[in-house]
Parts: C-alpha cells; sequence; structure tokens
C-alpha cells in the first residue's frame, strides 16, 4: 500500500470516535445495531426487498466489526510491545523507503497505526496468520478454540466444543459478503435463520478471540 493511502487511513482512524471505546465493546455495538435493522424490518412485516436488504446489511456489519476488532488490537499490542519477534517475518515484507521513514515520522506515525491500516483482516486466514505470528503460537484460531467463554447472556461455550466448524462458516460468510458487496447483480435470497447463524458464528469467534487476547496481557 502506497504511503498517501496509509496516512489517509490513519487520519480517518484518528478522527473516529471509536478511539475511546474498547475493540469488543466496539465489535458488540455494531453488530447490535444491525441486529436491531433485521429485528425492525422483520417485526414490521416490511417488504421482501426490505428485509433482503437489511439482512445483507447485517452481513456486512458483521464482517466489518470482526476486521475492527482485530485492526485496533493489533495496533494496541504493537504500541505496547507485547509482540513476539515472529510477527517481523511479516512486517519485514513492507518496503518503505527513506522518503517513507522521513514522511512517517514528519507525521508522527506508529508502527502500529501502519500496520493497522495497511494489513487485511477481513478473512479469518489473514488473521489466523497475523495473529499466530503476534503471539508466537502455532495456530491463533486452535488456541481460541480451548477457551471457556460466557456470552452476553450469561451462556458458556467452548468454540472447538460447541461451533467446530466455526471456520469454514466464517469462510463462507466472506464468499457471500464479497458476493453482496462486489456483484450489484446479486439476486441470491438470505433466509433469516442463515443470517442470525451467520451472525451467531462471528459472534462466537470473537468473544473467544477476545478472551484469548486478554490473557495475554501481562498482569504487571
Amino acid at each position: 500500500m502506497k504511503l498517501e493511502a496509509i496516512i489517509r487511513r490513519v487520519s480517518l482512524a484518528r478522527d473516529s470516535k471509536m478511539k475511546s471505546i474498547m475493540p469488543y465493546d466496539n465489535f458488540y455495538d455494531k453488530i447490535m445495531a444491525a441486529v436491531d435493522l433485521v429485528d425492525f424490518t422483520e417485526d414490521q412485516k416490511a417488504e421482501t426487498v426490505l428485509r433482503q436488504e437489511a439482512r445483507k446489511y447485517f452481513i456486512i456489519t458483521c464482517l466489518s466489526a470482526m476486521e475492527t476488532y482485530f485492526k485496533r488490537n493489533a495496533q494496541a499490542f504493537i504500541e505496547a510491545r507485547l509482540i513476539n519477534e515472529d510477527l517481523y517475518e511479516i512486517l519485514r515484507q513492507d518496503k518503505i523507503s527513506l522518503a517513507d521513514l522521513l514522511e512517517i515520522n514528519k507525521r508522527e506515525l506508529s508502527i502500529g497505526e501502519i500496520v493497522s491500516v495497511s494489513h487485511s483482516f477481513q478473512d479469518i486466514e489473514s488473521i489466523e496468520r497475523f495473529y499466530s505470528k503476534m503471539f508466537g503460537v502455532a495456530s491463533f484460531t486452535k488456541e481460541c478454540e480451548t477457551i471457556e467463554v460466557e456470552n452476553e447472556t450469561g451462556e458458556r461455550f467452548t468454540l472447538g466444543y460447541d461451533h467446530p466448524d466455526f471456520r469454514k462458516k466464517i469462510i463462507d460468510l466472506v464468499r457471500l459478503r464479497h458476493l453482496i458487496v462486489h456483484h450489484e447483480g446479486y439476486k441470491g435470497v438470505l433466509g433469516l435463520e442463515r443470517t442470525t447463524n451467520m451472525g451467531r458464528i462471528v459472534m462466537a469467534f470473537v468473544s473467544a478471540a477476545d478472551e484469548y487476547i486478554i490473557s495475554r496481557i501481562p498482569d504487571d
């Protein structure tokens, strides 16, 4: 990504009101707003086209919220220097010239900010690769699988046991989001149950990830 684009993205992130909200709280608020829209169109027995658009918006929001969550945590851990040296294998791939370095210094951009806007966290493969390196583990998602999580309703679950196919479902969700966003002529019909299940999987994955990520923060 060119430096000019990175600077624009960092500027937008700095101007965002999200910076005062914890990553998971921001993720949850985004999801619930989209849930409220779906519920409203369903309760009002809106026209089919409106219900479909609300469901599509929900799918897009799920992935947008997930991406933002992992971007913000990556930035925080990098800036706090709580990263494993393995992560530098990924960062070395970024080509930065001396002129870029001078501009970065002039603009007071942090490494965490640059990484958060220049690396993709849009799918489970990119999240797996980056976070496994960042934490120095064989598999970030496998680490998340074993943690017992309590959700917002007080129910406890373990990602690997209760949602063993979560990877496949998130991959399917990414493909569906791509069709919705990039194919104007998409005519697929989204069932309410399918939409709800996709949202449930994303919530479960990010909730488990959050438990694991928090556990990596030193006590002192």
